[in-house]
C-alpha cells in the first residue's frame, strides 16, 4: 500500500518558487521531485496566483499615425528610419528596436 505524500504550505511554495526560477519549469521540478505535474498546478490555483507571468514581455505604444510614432522612437533611440512609411492600411506591423 503507498501513502499519499503531504506537503506543508512552505513546501508547496518552495516548489512553486522553484518551478518559476529562470532555467526551470513544472516539468523540471515534477521529475526531479517525483511529484505529479498537475499538483503544482493545483497549488498555484490554491495559492490564487494563476498564470505564471511570462517573462520577456514588454508594454508597448500603438499610435493611430504609424509614421510619426516610428519617426519618434527612431529618434529617441538616435536612429534614422531605413524607409518611409507606406500610405494607408497595409496589415503590416513594423517593429523598431532601440538597439537597431
Amino acid at each position: 500500500m503507498v501513502r499519499r505524500r503531504r506537503f506543508t504550505e512552505e513546501e508547496k511554495r518552495h516548489f512553486l518558487d522553484l518551478a518559476g526560477q529562470p532555467d526551470s519549469s513544472f516539468s523540471d521540478v515534477a521529475q526531479r521531485y517525483d511529484l505529479a505535474l498537475s499538483l503544482q498546478f493545483r497549488w498555484r490555483k490554491e495559492f490564487g496566483e494563476g498564470l505564471a507571468p511570462l517573462a520577456g514581455f514588454t508594454p508597448v505604444d500603438i499610435a493611430d499615425d504609424a509614421s510619426s510614432a516610428a519617426q519618434e522612437i527612431a529618434g529617441a533611440a538616435g536612429l534614422a528610419p531605413s524607409r518611409t512609411p507606406l500610405e494607408g492600411p497595409t496589415g503590416a506591423m513594423e517593429i523598431v528596436l532601440k538597439d537597431g
